[in-house]
């Protein structure tokens, strides 16, 4: 039989539990406010480079970070076609597109035959415009690793190759979603690149049957973006990636690299037009081949180029942080300034 001070003490552990049982969840709560993308009615009338600017900057630079961190750990030992990590990265994208189609947008599902009679399958996240839906831009990054003599047991983490791109384009997508955008925006995350460029050339290939009425204003790729030292850099410089491209893709060039400089003058993405006996990068290659205008954004390959790519050392510890959120910015800033027609 219970005493009454007995009593007293199971009503205050009771209180004291209770108590903390609030605070936790209150402070849970609050956290989830804080971190959620919150746009106020008359931050959604964009006209001006500064309005912008603080839309893309709604996303924190821990949210972007993050992207990349999880995507990274989630798919380890490696994103090799067919190999349990690749499989956990699909997963992942699907996962994560159907929580962000819930605020806006569509997502689908393209799958193609690859090699060894493993299918690759691309993810693709759609935002029609309201005023313009005809009107496209494309936005990609490939989400497999390099093959690694084909053992998908060996590390190959594949963080700054190309989680960085994937990061981005998540990140992007995170704030598009709220937004009512004039023009369409297409993102796919593309597999088989690693093997031959595969993803890409099915994409591609399907976008032009079915193409209709849609007018491709072009293809923009991120790779390897989140690689920038001082030391190793032949200009000795940090944030000075490039823009590769060819002389016919001008116009997609300049529209991220005039709003880039502007809204976001610390990072630069120089262009670079490819010699035609290059052949770097395929993935824009399955693009011009189709006619369309197609560029790559990534680190600069010819004077810092990431000694730690392909290998079992690209890992999330070895990146610079603040060049891949710079350029999560530059490129947002680009995209949506084209998109509200922002040109000052």
């Amino acid at each position: 039989m219970k005493t009454k001070q007995t009593k007293k003490i199971s009503k205050l552990n009771a209180w004291v539990f209770n108590f903390f049982l609030i605070s936790f969840l209150t402070l849970g709560l609050h956290w989830q406010t804080a971190e959620a993308i919150v746009i106020q009615k008359f931050e959604r009338n964009v006209k001006t480079g500064y309005a912008v600017r603080t839309l893309v900057e709604k996303l924190p630079r821990a949210k972007v970070e993050e992207n990349l961190r999880e995507f990274v750990k989630i798919s380890r030992p490696s994103r090799l076609l067919g190999s349990e990590g690749h499989n956990k990265a699909r997963a992942f994208l699907e996962s994560k597109l159907k929580l962000f189609s819930i605020n806006g947008g569509s997502y689908s599902k393209e799958e193609f035959s690859s090699l060894d009679n493993i299918n690759g399958m691309n993810f693709i996240w759609e935002k029609k415009g309201i005023l313009s839906p005809d009107e496209v831009i494309i936005l990609g990054a490939n989400y497999d690793t390099f093959f690694s003599a084909g053992k998908s047991s060996v590390e190959m983490p594949g963080a700054d190759n190309n989680a960085s791109g994937v990061a981005i384009l998540l990140s992007m997508i995170e704030l598009l979603a709220e937004l009512e955008l004039p023009k369409s925006i297409k993102i796919v995350f593309l597999d088989a690149e690693e093997p031959g460029a595969l993803g890409s050339q099915d994409f591609v290939k399907k976008l032009m049957t079915n193409i209709g009425n849609q007018k491709i204003v072009g293809f923009i790729n991120l790779t390897m973006l989140a690689h920038d030292t001082k030391v190793s850099d032949l200009e000795k410089r940090l944030n000075n990636f490039k823009l590769y491209m060819r002389t016919n893709d001008q116009a997609l060039a300049s529209l991220v690299t005039s709003a880039g400089k502007r809204l976001y003058g610390n990072m630069e993405f120089k262009e670079t037009v490819l010699s035609t006996e290059k052949k770097f990068p395929a993935t824009i290659e399955s693009f011009w081949s189709l006619g369309l205008p197609a560029i790559t954004l990534s680190q600069n390959r010819e004077g810092d180029l990431n000694p730690r790519h392909n290998t079992s050392n690209d890992f999330v510890e070895t990146l610079n942080f603040n060049v891949f959120n710079n350029t999560y910015r530059y490129v947002t800033a680009a995209v949506l300034s084209w998109n509200y027609g922002i040109v000052k």
